[in-house]
């Protein structure tokens, strides 16, 4: 969900809107425009773009390192040499 918070400048006279992207409780993202129109804009697309990685069942950012190495492992590698490679290549890199 967005948020949209206008922000009085320091002079007091100037404006700016900054949007504020929660999903599921969590803070996302935030940025700062200079219309409330651009700042409604940049809040759709991001939600639209959640809402389809949702649709696809995309986890996304969610993964951690070692989640996405562990099912890249059970998905697509059968082969030991090529897991042992993997796997020396997380350890020295």
């Amino acid at each position: 969900m967005a948020y949209i918070q206008k922000c009085i400048g320091r002079d007091g006279t100037s404006f700016s809107y900054k949007v504020t992207i929660k999903h599921r409780s969590r803070y996302l993202k935030s940025k700062t425009f200079k219309t409330k129109r651009l700042a409604k804009i940049w809040a759709k697309k991001i939600e639209d773009d959640l809402a389809q990685m949702e649709a696809h069942a995309n986890e996304g950012a969610r993964l951690t390192l070692s989640q996405l190495a562990e099912e890249f492992i059970n998905q697509c590698v059968k082969n030991t040499d090529t897991i042992n490679f993997i796997i020396m290549c997380f350890i020295f890199f």
